[in-house]
Formats: structure tokens, C-alpha cells, sequence
């Protein structure tokens, strides 16, 4: 994968770990109103149990992504000139064509 392919997974797995609160959230607060209405709250605590689980995968991925982007932009850094290297992040952030 290239860099542009690593930047696009991250902006992917920010926007999976944002969600992925929002659930998290939302299950917490099903889970209050659950207790005060003197529900069974032990399979909604397992299923939150697992939901924290997988946003900690989650986060590991995207570590593994932000260390993938660090050595592949070392690398581009240290095999160009740092004229390229300037160009190519402006143009990335679209204010050169």
C-alpha cells in the first residue's frame, strides 16, 4: 500500500472509532435505563463488555496504521529532496495543482 492508501484506512478507522463510541454510548445509557426499570442487565453488560473488546482492536489497528504512514513517509523523506517532499504535502492539501 502507499501512503495515500494508508491516510485513507486511517481517515476509515477514525470514522469507525467515532462511531464505535457513539454505540458504546448509547448501549451505557440502554444499559442505566435498564437498571432502573429492574431489568436483567447481564447479557447487555456482556454484549458492552465485548463492544469495549473490539474498540480496543480497533484502536491497536490504528496504530498500526499511523506507524505504517511514519516509516512510509521517513522513507519518501529520506529518498527525496525536500523541495519534493513540500510540493507533494501541498498538493495533498490541494493548494497547488
Amino acid at each position: 500500500m502507499d501512503l495515500e492508501d494508508e491516510e485513507r484506512h486511517l481517515r476509515l478507522a477514525d470514522d469507525h472509532l467515532r462511531k464505535s463510541a457513539a454505540r458504546i454510548q448509547a448501549h451505557e445509557n440502554r444499559i442505566k435505563r435498564m437498571e432502573t426499570q429492574g431489568f436483567d442487565t447481564e447479557m447487555a453488560l456482556t454484549l458492552l463488555i465485548l463492544m469495549r473488546e473490539a474498540q480496543q482492536l480497533m484502536l491497536s489497528h490504528r496504530e498500526q496504521i499511523v506507524e505504517a504512514i511514519e516509516q512510509k513517509s521517513r522513507s519518501f523523506k529520506s529518498c527525496c529532496d525536500p523541495g519534493s517532499l513540500d510540493r507533494y504535502l501541498r498538493n495533498k492539501a490541494g493548494l497547488i495543482q
